[in-house]
């Protein structure tokens, strides 16, 4: 496309340009897309396709011209912003100065660039990273724990009174205002005392129950219960205890393993050594991630897009705002400190963004489509029913796409640096492991 171009003005990041785009190729294209009309449209006395031109302009004229000028000004802008080397930090803002019909177009283009951004070798830099390995008592507890959660009923070996954690084997009918509590009776419910399954106060009532026992259970709803017809109101239920059952553990063999999908115990426990292990790694990960950001923070100070810059506090602002519970948290963050801070906290992200997107791009870094569909369906698993609804609209929503690539292109990236810098692992506990990571989220920007 031939056009002109002049530079306005250039003030750091910001650029002006002129563009000018003549007015026979202007009125070119819109002969060509008025013509394209004319193959579909119906007018009377002529045949599609062979509607004079004249016509065409008289009636779609307008429509024609305001489409074609929409389309070369987007052209032509990014052709514009190539040619003068000039990488765009978010969507140019264009202004026609002139479209009068057998004219030139002239518009104007404002735009913030990306800033060029230096890399040294990633060698120079030198991190500790705080790794800890799994103790053999950390793994009998998860192990217990997982024969805890996996309990089985078991008759009791002599008759005795129930008790906090048994199981007991009961018909149960509820009454509110002297009438049957709807959906508030059962027969030969197991439930477990002290395991929070009813409303407060019912199963603390059954403990002391032997087999055979009627008792009246006296409670009342919370105020806040979820059917609003019967919430803070008092209500009855006739019990039958039928039986009592105690819960054991299981022993930690080849026969449980089976159980729970593997062949042996000692595979079992690999299994459940390297899930904890993962985790460890994941905090290190999470505080080796923070100490390159905030080193590369220090390091890399450069002028970052104001547009860019804004663009991320409004994120945070809305964020607050929506998490600010009452009056009093509302005003607290309108100060201009609190201001000033998010706004402080805005530009460091946006500069480490540009940082990482550059060493990604030096890298070759990309995320491919097996990372995101293992994203897709991590955030699917949040919302069980609902699975497909959820695939659906990341597959559908380029913008909550993108919300799932960024942090997946970001660790890989860190991935990257932690591969090229100097690492002294530090052996320390899992407490001080815990404690760290608690210390880098709990005053996370």
């Amino acid at each position: 496309m031939l056009m002109q171009v002049k530079e306005l003005k250039v003030e750091g990041l910001k650029h002006e340009l002129e563009i000018t785009v003549p007015a026979t190729e202007v009125e070119n294209r819109i002969g060509k897309r008025l013509e394209e009309h004319g193959k579909s449209l119906n007018i009377s006395g002529f045949r599609p396709g062979k509607i004079p031109l004249s016509i065409l302009k008289q009636r779609y004229g307008l429509v024609a011209r305001h489409e074609v000028i929409d389309q070369i000004v987007e052209e032509s802008s990014y052709k514009a912003l190539e040619t003068k080397k000039i990488q765009p930090a978010m969507r140019p803002n264009t202004t026609v100065i002139s479209n009068e019909e057998d004219k030139d177009l002239v518009f104007k283009v404002s735009v913030e660039s990306l800033p060029e951004i230096n890399i040294p070798d990633l060698k120079k830099y030198s991190f500790d990273r705080m790794v800890s390995e799994v103790e053999q008592d950390k793994l009998d507890k998860s192990l217990q724990t997982l024969l805890e959660n996996n309990k089985q009923e078991k008759e009791l070996a002599n008759p005795r009174a129930a008790k906090k954690g048994d199981v007991v084997v009961i018909d149960f009918e509820g009454l509110v205002d002297n009438k049957p509590l709807k959906n508030g009776s059962g027969k030969d419910f197991h439930l477990t005392l002290g395991a929070g399954m009813f409303i407060p106060g019912f199963e603390e009532q059954l403990e002391g129950v032997n087999r055979g026992d009627k008792r009246e259970v006296k409670v009342k709803f919370p105020d806040t219960y979820h059917a609003e017809e019967i919430a803070g109101k008092d209500a009855t239920f006739n019990v039958t205890v039928h039986d009592i059952l105690e819960l054991t553990a299981p022993e930690a063999n080849d026969d449980f393993a089976k159980r729970v999908g593997f062949t042996t115990v000692d595979q079992l426990k690999d299994f459940i050594k390297q899930q904890m292990q993962s985790e460890y790694d994941r905090m290190s990960f999470l505080l080796m991630k923070r100490a390159i950001l905030d080193k590369f923070s220090d390091d890399f100070k450069f002028d970052a897009p104001q547009s860019l810059i804004e663009n991320e506090f409004n994120v945070i602002w809305e964020e607050l705002k929506r998490e600010a519970s009452d009056d009093e948290s509302k005003k607290s963050i309108e100060s201009e400190e609190t201001r000033k801070q998010y706004q402080d906290i805005a530009d460091r992200r946006v500069r480490l963004g540009l940082v990482l997107a550059e060493i990604g791009k030096q890298n070759k870094i990309t995320v491919d489509q097996k990372e995101l569909d293992r994203a897709i369906i991590e955030q699917a698993r949040l919302y069980p029913g609902q699975e497909r609804k959820v695939v659906d609209y990341f597959r559908s929503n380029p913008q909550a796409l993108a919300s799932l690539k960024a942090p997946i292109f970001e660790d890989k990236v860190i991935q990257s640096i932690i591969s090229g810098v100097t690492i002294t692992d530090k052996k320390v506990s899992l407490k001080d492991l815990e404690e760290a990571v608690k210390k880098i989220t709990e005053g996370d920007e």
